[in-house]
């Protein structure tokens, strides 16, 4: 083989690796759109599927109001809250911006395939980036990113946001875009604009997700220059939004409006939000429902049934790829981007267990933990699948899939 015949060679192998990612990819969405059910639209009842209207929808209301220049909504609905008779929605605003911009051209209402595909078809590909990234071989960014996206309470949000679009699971949704966008640009050299972007969607999304800014500002100020003034201006505009809102709603830029909700309610949730909506005699119910929440077996008509709890269920046996944070958390701490975010972590596991319910309505998962879930995962790929442990974090990484796809659906 003479030197041309090299040098052909070796121009197909490089242009071999150079599409492997899209390889990865490809097979991710494949998966996807096979397993998740169906096309980038959502199945079932038409009001739900055609458009979120203001008539169905408390964010879309709020935004049709800001549309004519109030801030207020119309009347009092379930899980609003009410200020010297003034109705305001208490819901981050992400979705209410998202709304009024898509209502300045759809007066008909947001379409829901719009949402589904802006909201979940991109996750998976989103996920896939920050995998690759992380563990720099696309075998294990696709394992990675199957087990987030189908082995995770990810993927009950991101079914019950493509079929209904409820506030509650469409902003966790909604969350995990920006976590994503934060997380890739972050771990790659510190990309400012797209952790800033990444921090402003997640954060607006989710409140507890503000705690991020604490890695945002250090890694803004340890780049220094210009970046450093981006960032911090990202920061500000997240904490400004949030400020600035609370002081027009609820009369103070901390005061956040959620136990304002329950006024005049005496449902069990609103009951359980007598003492605050954040306390430490709840910690213990906490800590039990995020960590273990095992289901109740029950025998009927002779046959033996499991019905998980509503209150939420434990991340660690459905979802054991976790594992892995215990078993490398000595190389995990050793790198100094992971210690800031395990701060930003800790701060958001410790609201978590203060709030005075894990969450109602999420039968065998748990919503919340998708605010830090991701970081963990983000900081296991470039260590689960290292020499035989591959094994092990295949495996659990397959339980994980099948307790969410198969056992819970």
């Amino acid at each position: 083989m003479n030197e041309a015949d090299n040098n052909a060679s070796g121009s197909v192998l490089k242009a071999e690796v150079n599409r492997q990612p899209w390889l990865g990819l490809l097979v991710v969405y494949v998966v996807f759109a096979s397993f998740f059910g169906g096309p980038p639209y959502p199945a079932g009842p038409s009001w739900q599927t055609d458009f979120l209207t203001p008539a169905n929808h408390v964010q879309v209301r709020e935004a049709s109001r800001w549309l004519e220049g109030e801030l207020s909504l119309p009347a009092p609905d379930f899980d609003t809250a009410e200020v010297d008779g003034t109705t305001y929605s208490h819901f981050p605003p992400l979705m209410t911006i998202f709304s009024a911009l898509v209502l300045m051209v759809s007066p008909k209402g947001v379409p829901h395939w719009l949402l589904t595909v802006v909201f979940v078809w991109t996750v998976p590909g989103l996920a896939y980036r920050l995998f690759l990234g992380r563990c720099g071989r696309i075998v294990p960014a696709v394992v990675l990113t199957l087990a987030y996206v189908f082995g995770t309470s990810a993927f009950c949000i991101l079914d019950r946001a493509s079929l209904s679009a409820a506030v509650w699971q469409l902003n966790h949704a909604i969350s995990q875009v920006g976590l994503l966008l934060f997380l890739d640009g972050y771990f790659r050299g510190g990309r400012i604009w797209q952790s800033g972007i990444g921090l402003l969607i997640g954060g607006l999304s989710r409140l507890p997700m503000v705690a991020y800014a604490l890695p945002m500002v250090v890694m803004a100020w340890l780049q220094g220059g210009r970046r450093r003034w981006v960032g911090l201006t990202f920061v500000v505009v997240l904490v400004g939004t949030f400020a600035m809102l609370n002081e027009l709603k609820f009369g103070s830029p901390v005061q956040h409006g959620y136990g304002m909700i329950y006024e005049g309610r005496g449902d069990v949730v609103a009951l359980s939000a007598a003492d605050g909506a954040f306390h430490s005699k709840w910690i213990d119910d906490n800590l039990y429902w995020m960590n273990v929440g095992w289901p109740v077996f029950e025998k009927r008509h002779g046959n033996w049934r499991w019905l998980p709890s509503v209150q939420s269920t434990g991340i660690w046996w459905t979802t054991p790829l976790l594992l892995m944070v215990i078993w490398d958390v000595k190389r995990i701490w050793a790198e100094r981007q992971n210690r800031w975010l395990l701060g930003s972590v800790g701060v958001i596991y410790a609201v978590l267990m203060l709030y005075h319910t894990t969450g109602f309505a999420q039968r065998g998962y748990n919503r919340f933990s998708l605010d830090f879930l991701l970081v963990l995962l983000a900081m296991i790929g470039p260590h689960a699948f290292v020499g035989r442990r591959w094994v092990v974090s295949t495996l659990l990484a397959i339980w994980g899939v099948v307790y969410f796809r198969i056992i819970l659906f």
